[in-house]
């Protein structure tokens, strides 16, 4: 189903002995758009210690009761590589915490990633390589469309059976005059850290004419569609 991203964020982690910790943030590549991670905070014995969880180890999340379960008892979590949220997740620290857990690394070609990349536009620049992105870092950047900054990044809807990031949610009205509308993922041209700005390939007027999103409506693909049909048309 289509879900969006914030309200997960306090989820409780269970594993399978036990509550392990709560969901801090998210971890999506900037090519693939695929969720690599999520970002948990273990608390327990060593309080503030943060550590990644894949999403083959996660089940499907609990929305009634707020929860998320992975397929790994609490000790193991706790004892997995810790990581550094205000620092980017290098490939030494993926290789060490799939060998804790002994996951099949995503990165191998010969290795099935198990998450399909549904894009083929690339979200880095051509001499980039494909980067780990924080969803919290994300969320504040400006959405520029054609160049021109028409909001700034609020959420984003995501597939919780594939972990794919799908659409975008950006704030167009401001602070004085919220107004919330969906971008669909495969417009993203660019994703810039250093310039705290996701490109966007649709027309400014495009953006600004949208459909207004409700947040605590549904997303289903019905939505998905209605909302590519109409920026298909530009």
């Amino acid at each position: 189903m289509l879900r969006s991203m914030r309200p997960l964020i306090g989820y409780r982690i269970v594993g399978l002995d036990g509550p392990a910790g709560q969901l801090v943030d998210f971890y999506f590549e900037d090519v693939s758009l695929a969720v690599r991670y999520v970002a948990v905070d273990t608390g327990g014995l060593l309080p503030q210690k943060k550590v990644l969880l894949a999403p083959a180890a996660l089940g499907q999340p609990d929305w009634a009761s707020h929860c998320l379960s992975v397929n790994h008892i609490k000790e193991e979590i706790q004892n997995s590589p810790s990581i550094d949220l205000h620092k980017p997740v290098s490939r030494e620290q993926e290789e060490q915490l799939h060998a804790h857990y002994s996951w099949m690394p995503y990165w191998a070609p010969e290795v099935p990633v198990g998450i399909p990349a549904t894009r083929t536009a690339p979200a880095a620049s051509a001499n980039e390589e494909p980067a780990l992105r924080s969803f919290k870092e994300v969320i504040g950047y400006s959405a520029l469309a054609f160049g021109k900054e028409i909001g700034e990044i609020d959420d984003f809807i995501f597939d919780d059976e594939a972990w794919t990031l799908r659409m975008i949610v950006a704030n167009t009205g401001g602070l004085l005059s919220r107004k919330l509308v969906l971008l669909p993922s495969d417009y993203i041209e660019q994703i810039s850290c250093q310039n705290r700005h996701i490109a966007i390939r649709v027309p400014p007027d495009a953006i600004e004419a949208a459909p207004e999103f409700d947040p605590s409506e549904p997303v289903n693909r019905e939505v998905e569609t209605r909302f590519y049909d109409y920026y298909g048309r530009f």
